[in-house]
């Protein structure tokens, strides 16, 4: 099958970019949002029979909010996305790369240095320990994992700055995650952080979820 969607939605707010966390706190939350920039996004999903999966999506718009003229800041950005998913096996792969256009405005607005591109990515493989013992009518499920994500939030940076090594940083992470039902999990993963300066982070999490 083939699937496909866009929306229009507000811009990002280049004013709370920054060297370490990228777009991330330039996320407009609920009715805070500023709307005097707008940007599209657009996704395409291939998906078959036999467990795959493909995606692509992309997103462009202005992060400039109220500045009059003074500052012009657009954001780009591009992601592709694979699965498999069959016979208690679930690997996964995510590519994305953002591009900043007028990375030196979006420095001036939010006091760092901001990347001029940004690019990462991650693969993971889990399976499922409890698929061979499981009932047609049981959703218990107990998945093995093991991901590895690469990114950098200073990929590139305008001639006037220079990278932080820390910003490019690797994370190994290994862990289960137990479904006593479909729509509830229980989750334990370590993570083994290091980046380009060589610092290292090693951090155990718990973490429980449900969807409603």
């Amino acid at each position: 099958s083939l699937g496909y969607r866009a929306y229009l939605v507000a811009g990002l707010d280049a004013s709370k970019f920054t060297a370490a966390d990228g777009l991330r706190k330039g996320r407009y939350k609920g009715n805070k949002s500023k709307a005097e920039d707008l940007a599209g996004v657009a996704r395409l999903e291939y998906a078959t029979s036999a467990g795959i999966s493909l995606g692509v999506t992309g997103y462009y718009g202005g992060a400039d909010h109220s500045t009059n003229g003074a500052y012009d800041v657009k954001v780009g950005m591009g992601v592709a996305d694979a699965r498999f998913k069959r016979a208690g096996f679930d690997l996964r792969g995510v590519f994305a790369r953002v591009q900043v256009d007028g990375a030196e405005d979006a420095a001036i607005l939010s006091s760092q240095n901001v990347g001029e591109a940004m690019q990462g990515w991650y693969g993971e493989a889990a399976y499922d320990l409890l698929r061979r013992d499981a009932k047609e009518d049981s959703r218990r499920s107990l998945f093995v994992f093991a991901r590895y994500e690469r990114f950098n939030t200073q990929e590139e940076t305008p001639s006037a700055y220079t990278a932080d090594p820390a910003n490019d940083r690797e994370v190994i992470t290994g862990g289960f995650s137990f479904r006593p039902i479909e729509k509830v999990a229980f989750k334990t993963d370590f993570e083994h952080w290091e980046d380009g300066a060589d610092q290292t982070l090693d951090r155990f999490n718990l973490g429980a979820a449900f969807m409603f």
